[in-house]
């Protein structure tokens, strides 16, 4: 939804990327990180929060690293005030979510994943996974499964709950 109200601006050469899983980019700079907690009940999902942090106007001064090589704002790939501001993207965004959340209602989520697939920042690119303890796994990534999970080449199990860093 970030990354298509990000889209809907229609500035041409902003093109959002998703890095996997949760990360929107744009030119390589994040502008957007998307946090998920869901509440479950068997293999029914019966709540979820969103935190949506989309940095419209001004970056976050945050140290570099390997999983945020650069954040940027918005207002750096669109210096419109008429086309770049929080009121227009947070429209813009509810907009998507309404429209996402009943598209995946009344559809599943193949078309939502499908956007997600063809937006990949990742896709064909190598990577490094980490935990909480350290890196995990390496290489190219080769694909993104029905549930976000990571395929690397090499890999037989796919990677799940980790943080990317791309090299």
């Amino acid at each position: 939804s970030a990354a298509q109200a990000i889209d809907a601006l229609g500035v041409p050469g902003v093109v959002p990327a998703i890095k996997w899983v949760n990360d929107v980019l744009v030119d390589k700079a994040k502008v957007c990180g998307v946090l998920a907690q869901t509440q479950t009940q068997g293999r029914r999902v019966t709540g979820a929060v969103l935190g949506i942090g989309i940095n419209v106007e001004t970056a976050p001064a945050i140290a570099r690293d390997p999983f945020v090589p650069r954040a940027a704002a918005l207002s750096e790939f669109i210096p419109d005030p008429a086309r770049c501001n929080e009121r227009t993207i947070f429209a813009r965004l509810a907009g998507r979510l309404a429209d996402n959340y009943r598209q995946l209602l009344e559809n599943g989520h193949g078309k939502l994943l499908e956007y997600y697939l063809a937006r990949s920042a990742v896709i064909g690119r190598p990577a490094a996974i980490f935990d909480h303890k350290g890196e995990i796994a390496r290489g190219t990534v080769r694909a993104i499964g029905q549930d976000l999970e990571l395929y690397l080449e090499g890999r037989d199990a796919p990677v799940i709950g980790s943080r990317l860093a791309l090299r």
